[in-house]
């Protein structure tokens, strides 16, 4: 059976470095995307993937905690199947 949708997410792992009076402080960051769900109507929009993930950056670094990215360690696109509800089979019921 053909799938004719996915649903996809991208998940950031980095590192996030400041300056403390000892040196640098080095701590992961973890970022990831909703779930988009991809179709031939829906297309993934990178330009909003992208928006999205700077957008937490942003958000965590404007709280004051100081620290930049220093390198994004691991990026991950999850794809799986998707098939949403739709009738395959009618059933009568009493």
């Amino acid at each position: 059976m053909c799938c004719r949708s996915i649903r996809v997410q991208i998940r950031v792992d980095t590192i996030l470095v400041r300056d403390v009076p000892d040196g640098q402080q080095r701590i992961p960051g973890y970022f990831s995307t909703p779930i988009y769900d991809v179709d031939d109507s829906q297309h993934l929009d990178l330009q909003q993937v992208a928006a999205h993930l700077s957008k937490q950056l942003d958000d965590f670094i404007r709280h004051g905690s100081g620290f930049v990215l220093d390198r994004i360690t691991k990026f991950t696109i999850c794809i799986s199947q998707y098939r949403p509800l739709h009738s395959s089979s009618y059933i009568a019921t009493p």
